[in-house]
């Protein structure tokens, strides 16, 4: 995967709506091509970025193009300028000038334990990019699926800790990251024959006194948890 950013043509804030025409452009670690922050990389981790243009955001794919060529073609474009390598980005969420966003599968197999199916061999980084000073950051990187297991969706809560929602094979969990990268667990799927089943879109009220979550899959279900 990689980190993305669209700059429009006028200012959203001042025109009140997202025109269409600008550019796409694509993270990369300053001054060095391709670095993989999926893999080899210690907590607390910080790099300076820069962002490389992705030249044709959009085509028309020639008949016979199969699904997984097609779903590189923009983002070969910006490796091919260097851009950075995730494995799975997939929640996202922004506070106080900084944009949290979680990678599902980033990070080492830890000791002992089978890599999961699919592209990444860790169970859940979370990293922080700074709009201010242009950086990135690793927050948080699991060091053991009983620890945090593939997290998707996130939110920020109003302690400012990162609320994670797990989308894993058997327990899944609400896990809550602390601004110092400590790690908590909060709350179990423990629903009979539903355990399995992920939590997804986690967010709070403008209040911060209620938060609202879904569980997804079979059947849709939505929580209230407030005290």
């Amino acid at each position: 995967s990689g980190f993305y950013r669209y700059i429009a043509p006028q200012s959203p804030m001042r025109v009140r709506e997202l025109c269409d025409g600008g550019e796409l452009e694509m993270l990369k670690v300053r001054g060095v091509d391709n670095v993989r922050l999926d893999r080899g990389q210690t907590p607390g981790v910080t790099y300076r970025v820069e962002w490389v243009k992705i030249d044709q955001p959009d085509t028309t794919f020639a008949p016979g193009t199969t699904n997984n060529q097609a779903i590189v073609f923009v983002g070969d474009q910006g490796r091919a300028k260097g851009a950075a390598i995730f494995s799975r980005l997939e929640g996202i969420f922004y506070d106080s000038g900084k944009v949290y966003l979680v990678s599902t599968q980033g990070g080492d197999t830890p000791p002992g334990e089978p890599a999961p199916a699919g592209f990444g061999d860790g169970f859940g980084q979370l990293w922080v990019y700074d709009t201010d000073r242009e950086t990135i950051t690793l927050l948080f990187e699991s060091p053991s699926r009983t620890v945090l297991e593939l997290p998707d969706n996130l939110c920020i809560s109003p302690q400012k800790s990162s609320l994670l929602c797990e989308d894993g094979p058997t327990e899944n969990y609400l896990r809550g990251v602390t601004p110092e990268g400590e790690i908590f667990d909060f709350a179990l799927n423990a629903i009979e024959r539903r355990m399995g089943e992920e939590f997804a879109g986690a967010t709070f009220t403008p209040d911060g006194k209620v938060l609202f979550v879904n569980i997804q899959a079979s059947s849709g279900l939505t929580f209230a948890i407030w005290g």
